[in-house]
């Protein structure tokens, strides 16, 4: 596998029994099963793993560009913030659900979370959801026979058949 932002290979490393890949270039990480293994409550692997990277280079060649996906190089990445309201964007691969952080992400991350209180982001919205009673619907305001009028007037010919 290549780093998305250097194009070197990938080096191979075992953090608990978590196989990764980091970019001994960039300072990023592939984590091929998502971020799950490294958010656990004490924290220990992704501690371990920030630590590991925290020497490794912290420049960011484009950090607007799109990267595609280490494991699945024809697929482009979804660039999405680790939490709703967290300063924090990952890459993730749609089709192998695999997760790129760059440099120094996966410690911004356990910072955020070990704060408890994440950084709100500007772009940082609510996703897709709404409160149940701002979905309730208006009343309407058209009475049942302008409706009924209306229907009348579109089909009325019908009557005459």
């Amino acid at each position: 596998m290549k780093c998305p932002r250097t194009g070197l290979p990938l080096t191979p490393l075992k953090v608990g029994a978590i196989a990764v890949e980091v970019s001994l270039d960039s300072g990023g990480v592939f984590l091929p099963g998502g971020l799950t293994g490294f958010l656990d409550p004490n924290g220990i692997r992704g501690r371990a793993l920030a630590d590991y990277l925290a020497p490794f280079s912290t420049l960011l060649l484009d950090a607007d560009h799109r990267l595609a996906c280490p494991r699945c190089p024809d697929i482009v990445m979804i660039r999405r913030h680790c939490e709703p309201t967290s300063a924090v964007e990952i890459d993730e691969c749609p089709r192998c659900g695999g997760i790129w952080l760059d440099s120094g992400e996966l410690e911004q991350i356990h910072r955020n979370r070990e704060s408890k209180s994440p950084i709100a982001h500007s772009a940082a919205k609510p996703h897709a959801y709404r409160r149940f009673a701002e979905a309730k619907p208006e009343p309407s305001s058209a009475p049942v026979e302008v409706a009924d009028e209306m229907i009348g007037s579109l089909f009325g010919w019908l009557r005459s058949l």
